[in-house]
């Protein structure tokens, strides 16, 4: 099966994926040296005009092309499978991570844009607060029996995956 944990930008993918061979980060699709300015195109064009189907069916495309043959792994998503049209792929669970706090998010969020090329640093911090404001909107829509913190969800996915 594959499960689906989202976890919008600055929430942590990346050192959950490194600390566990569990987790992996969608990230790496993004940042994959083939797809990287293409996606950053779709993803620059989406935030100009609010519409991001292009995007996420393009997203959607490369996530299902790198792991279509895996099998017992959780998937690090930035937003819900289902807005980004991978609602069929993940045939597993999917769960959410609660929002932060807001002067942690921005903590994190400072540290972020000083590591960003200065031509790029207003729109990744608007992508990045667009993100978090999906997140916690979406979180709003949910059961919380599908919220879970970070270590609860490494738990719950362990313990999947040693049923499966």
């Amino acid at each position: 099966m594959i499960h689906a944990y989202v976890m919008p930008s600055l929430f942590g993918k990346s050192s959950l994926s490194m600390d566990n061979d569990l987790f992996h980060d969608v990230d790496e699709i993004l940042n994959h040296p083939d797809y990287k300015d293409e996606l950053k195109a779709l993803r620059r064009d989406a935030v100009k005009t609010g519409d991001w189907t292009l995007n996420n069916s393009r997203y959607a495309e490369l996530v299902e092309k790198e792991y279509k043959h895996a099998n017992n792994i959780v998937i690090l998503l930035h937003s819900s499978p289902v807005g980004l049209g991978l609602d069929d792929f993940i045939s597993g669970d999917t769960l959410y991570t609660p929002d932060l706090e807001d002067d942690e998010y921005e903590k994190r969020l400072k540290s972020r844009l000083a590591t960003v090329i200065s031509s790029d640093r207003g729109q990744s911090e608007q992508l990045y607060r667009m993100n978090r404001a999906g997140h916690a909107k979406h979180l709003k829509s949910l059961d919380e029996d599908m919220i879970y913190d970070v270590e609860d969800a490494i738990n719950y996915f362990e313990s999947l995956v040693d049923e499966e």
